[in-house]
């Protein structure tokens, strides 16, 4: 699996999780297997000088991306990443990347919730929760679950 973390700075895993994933300036490229880092690497993100609605979602599609990891989105890129089929979950954002990963591992990300506010968000409100319900989280290989 090709997981994309939103993050402040080219620093792999020590980086922090951005606050909203179109304000970040790169991204953490990790392959993951059976709970095992394979891979680390960090690109730019080309479009974080001027915005252009879906161009980050296809650039992470384009490298081979299934899942994106972020402290907050808004309605539009959510959309954006459903479509292309790549599945979304937040972190707390200003965490590192590697205890975002480690939260994925443990099963404890919540499922996307586009953020109710302007694009000033800096995650830790509205943009914290289950898109698909309340309490909800991703299983690797399986998809979201819930509480019962």
């Amino acid at each position: 699996m090709r997981i994309a973390v939103a993050c402040d700075a080219p620093a792999g895993l020590e980086a922090r999780v951005s606050p909203h994933f179109g304000k970040a300036p790169f991204y953490a490229l990790l392959e993951v297997e059976d709970g095992q880092i394979l891979k680390v690497e960090t690109v730019s993100n080309p479009y974080f000088a001027h915005h252009v609605p879906g161009a980050v979602p296809q650039f992470l599609k384009g490298l081979g991306v299934d899942l994106i990891i972020c402290g907050g989105i808004g309605p539009r890129a959510l959309t954006f990443f459903e479509a292309l089929g790549i599945e979304v979950l937040m972190a707390q954002p200003e965490t590192s990347v590697k205890s975002a990963l480690e939260a994925f591992f443990a099963q404890s990300l919540r499922a996307a919730e586009a953020c109710k506010e302007d694009h000033s968000c800096k995650g830790g409100h509205t943009c914290q929760g289950g898109r698909k319900g309340e309490g909800g989280f991703y299983i690797p290989g399986k998809g979201f679950g819930f509480p019962s």
